[in-house]
């Protein structure tokens, strides 16, 4: 029985969909009239892309179905083509530097730039609303800096709606694109309250991890990559030992990045007893174990917007340093019961 259901799996970890993308947007508004949602008022949302290791497309959706939303994510970006007319969606865009996944060159960054744009104009005039959710300044890595800028230009322009989490974040992208002040709508980030599992105590969490009860731990936790900031955090661990008198320790827990900064990363850490790394990925049961034996939550990033780490740290009541830019992020967040 596992087996066969193994084998009806995706490569996403979901059962897989006989429907064609049309037949699911048309059990999506049968589903909302058979709630009690009129059919002129009900309403179909498709987001691309689909990022099934963060819960953060999940939390954002959860309660869009009672306000008359169907959600779906878009398979792909010509799946819209194949739509009748009477089908209108708003589609929502997340993270787009994902175009230039498979581009090597200037020249291939520009083509892969025109193509989405091209699609995304192609949707707005068959009369689909565009809704961008601005979610870095440049995405991370940022390989082609001028034509990823062009690209959220050009998203600006086009979109119907952008969505903010950072009420800073006008200001703070002004020097790579601007954003039309008339299309923003400020919705802070969720928060992971009741997302990842919390019923280890912070001793039981302690003792898996080798701490003792008079140690301070520092986590970074989050995906091993260099702009993450964790070698300068391994820096100031020094003078954070001259601080504590000897007692901090750092807890470092993420999937593993690319094999030359894995390798940086050990050599690093390799004459270090105070370092206590966890290069692999962290389900949302063993999350709890890191926060909840951490006393302080490290996010040293250069840059960033908004930071679901961050939130995760708050969402478990955990103290952080955060670059000075996401503090807007915090003024109005409500982390709930």
């Amino acid at each position: 029985m596992l087996g066969a259901i193994r084998q009806g799996m995706n490569q996403t970890g979901l059962m897989e969909d006989p429907r064609n993308f049309s037949e699911v947007c048309i059990d999506a508004m049968s589903a909302l009239v058979s709630h009690g949602h009129r059919f002129g008022d009900a309403r179909l949302l498709a987001y691309y892309p689909y990022v099934r290791q963060n819960p953060y497309q999940k939390m954002l959706y959860a309660s869009a179905f009672e306000s008359g939303f169907a959600v779906t994510p878009l398979p792909s970006l010509d799946a819209v083509d194949t739509l009748s007319d009477r089908l209108q969606l708003t589609l929502h865009y997340h993270w787009i530097h994902d175009v230039f996944k498979r581009v090597s060159r200037p020249r291939e960054a520009k083509k892969a730039v025109k193509n989405f744009i091209d699609a995304v104009i192609r949707q707005r005039e068959a009369g689909h609303k565009i809704l961008w959710t601005v979610h870095n300044v440049l995405s991370h890595s940022a390989n082609f800096a001028d034509e990823e800028a062009y690209l959220r230009q050009e998203m600006a322009n086009i979109s119907d709606m952008i969505h903010i989490m950072n009420p800073d974040t006008p200001r703070l992208v002004n020097a790579h694109y601007q954003l039309p002040t008339d299309k923003l709508i400020h919705i802070s980030h969720p928060s992971y309250t009741n997302v990842y599992g919390d019923y280890i105590s912070r001793a039981q969490a302690r003792l898996e991890l080798g701490l003792n009860e008079d140690n301070i731990a520092f986590l970074c936790f989050g995906s091993l990559v260099p702009y993450k900031g964790t070698r300068f955090f391994i820096q100031v661990l020094d003078k954070l030992q001259e601080r504590f008198g000897g007692r901090a320790r750092l807890i470092i827990a993420g999937s593993k990045g690319k094999a030359d900064f894995m390798e940086e990363l050990y050599q690093i850490i390799s004459a270090r007893s105070d370092v206590i790394l966890f290069a692999d990925h962290v389900d949302d049961q063993a999350l709890q174990i890191f926060f909840r034996a951490s006393d302080v939550v490290a996010c040293p990033y250069p840059v960033s917007l908004n930071s679901g780490v961050a939130m995760t740290a708050a969402t478990f009541g955990k103290p952080m340093v955060v670059p000075e830019m996401l503090l807007p992020s915090f003024n109005t967040l409500s982390l709930g019961a």
